[in-house]
């Protein structure tokens, strides 16, 4: 995706798995990445360049380099006077979290947080960040251009700009739960548990369940009409078992739903 008003959007350069995990203090894994983005110097300023993507903690990662800086009108939320401040006088990066891999049990409803360092010679620029999925790190006053086009400094390295990146991942966090608003009281889950307001029931694995017609008419015409002609109680068998069909009829009758470790 190109950002607004860029010039060009261009893949650029090489990336690099540095580093098998090292493990820190509280078990947690810091994994180093470098990218790698050649002939510096004459990369135009307007451009932002992509990197290749790298996997890392069980995600896709990737720089964005704007050689000339952050560009006026690229963001709608950016601060006013932020753009001009760092446009042709810092070199721009951002690292962004691409993507969940394959078999990552996480999802895009998640965010992840991290300790993220970015660091080129002895310029370094170390945060925790959350990030959402896909989401970026910014640092748009990461280098002075004319700090890194110095030959004195010694920060390209044959033309190239190199930016090694450690990232260490303290665990996804998901977005919570969407659920219904309540629309009676908690009142009619005590009729549930109380057989003595139930006119009809359902047996499943042997368990069974006694429950208000008139209450199931309303919220649960399906299981209503299962049960609706019946005289004998009704079982269910194959499609449910009986811990899941009591969490079925507690939201029917109280929009209570289970805890998250048991959906």
């Amino acid at each position: 995706r190109a950002p607004s008003g860029c010039t060009n959007y261009t893949k650029v350069g090489s990336a690099t798995f540095l580093s098998e995990s090292s493990v820190v203090a509280g078990n947690e894994e810091v994994q180093t990445l470098q990218f790698d983005f050649p002939n510096f110097a004459n990369l135009p300023h307007g451009s932002v360049i992509e990197s290749p993507c790298l996997e890392c903690h069980g995600y896709s990662w990737r720089i964005l380099l704007r050689p000339g800086g952050h560009v006026s009108g690229e963001e709608e939320e950016e601060e006013e006077g932020v753009a001009a401040r760092t446009a042709d006088t810092y070199v721009a990066v951002e690292l962004e979290l691409a993507s969940c891999l394959p078999g990552n049990t996480e999802d895009t409803s998640a965010s992840v947080n991290t300790d993220v360092c970015l660091r080129t010679g002895a310029r370094q620029v170390h945060q925790k960040h959350h990030f959402s999925i896909p989401g970026i790190f910014a640092s748009r006053d990461f280098l002075k251009r004319e700090q890194v086009l110095d030959p004195n400094s010694a920060i390209l390295k044959g033309g190239a700009l190199t930016i090694e990146v450690d990232i260490r991942v303290h665990g996804a966090v998901r977005k919570p739960v969407w659920t219904p608003k309540k629309k009676e009281s908690d009142d009619l889950i005590k009729v549930l548990e109380d057989p003595e307001w139930a006119g009809i029931s359902f047996v499943v694995d042997g368990k069974k369940f006694p429950a208000c017609l008139g209450i199931l008419s309303v919220r649960a015409p399906t299981l209503a009409d299962m049960v609706k002609d019946s005289k004998a109680d009704v079982e269910i068998s194959g499609c449910v078992g009986s811990e899941t069909f009591e969490s079925i009829l507690r939201f029917v009758y109280g929009h209570v739903l289970p805890e998250p470790e048991c959906m």
